[in-house]
């Protein structure tokens, strides 16, 4: 019989599938451990339902899952791969593969805490109110022994740090979040984060 973390963990799995992609067993394991233990402190019962922001439940959902956490996660990871390859390709500039994808889909993973209530509505919490975003995921980050360079990339890519990011993986990180993050806020009519 599963265990509850065990079965986080598989739904984790099946909802953000990027994370099979990193190469690297050990730190692939330390991905979904964070993002299972944010759950376990979360009072959310299936991250599935946690929206990408208070404004989510407003936007226009043309797909299925648009405006969600697990959405925009996989959308960052996604995105930067992609840069990230564009960017080897054609400057000659050479990426982690596997450093990139955790900063991905580590980025984020406070929100599952920061945030409480519905899928229909949802508000900053008790966390959310008191710690910067990101912050405590890249406590996480660092409690499990991942590279500063990793934990760097998680406070990095927010301005709210106003750490300006130093490697190319958090660079490129930051930018994918922006550009998911300013499709979804000018398709729902809503400020941009670019100024």
């Amino acid at each position: 019989m599963q265990n509850q973390a065990d079965t986080r963990i598989e739904r984790i799995r099946g909802l953000l599938p990027e994370i099979a992609q990193i190469s690297d067993e050990s730190l692939r394991s330390t991905v979904e451990t964070i993002w299972e233990r944010m759950w376990a402190e979360s009072g959310w019962g299936d991250i599935a339902d946690i929206p990408k922001n208070p404004s989510a439940p407003g936007a226009p959902q043309r797909v299925p899952d648009a405006w969600t956490l697990v959405t925009h996660t996989r959308a960052v990871a996604q995105l930067a791969l992609t840069s990230a390859e564009t960017v080897k390709t054609l400057h000659g500039i050479p990426y982690d593969h596997d450093a990139l994808l955790a900063i991905a889909l580590l980025h984020d993973v406070s929100k599952i805490v920061e945030y409480e209530g519905t899928r229909e509505k949802i508000q900053k919490g008790h966390v959310g109110r008191l710690i910067q975003h990101g912050v405590y995921g890249a406590f996480m980050m660092w409690q499990h022994g991942l590279p500063t360079e990793l934990v760097h990339g998680v406070i990095a890519h927010t301005p709210s740090s106003r750490g300006v990011p130093q490697t190319h993986e958090a660079l490129i990180v930051r930018y994918v979040d922006f550009l998911d993050t300013d499709s979804m806020l000018l398709d729902a009519g809503e400020e941009l984060y670019l100024k």
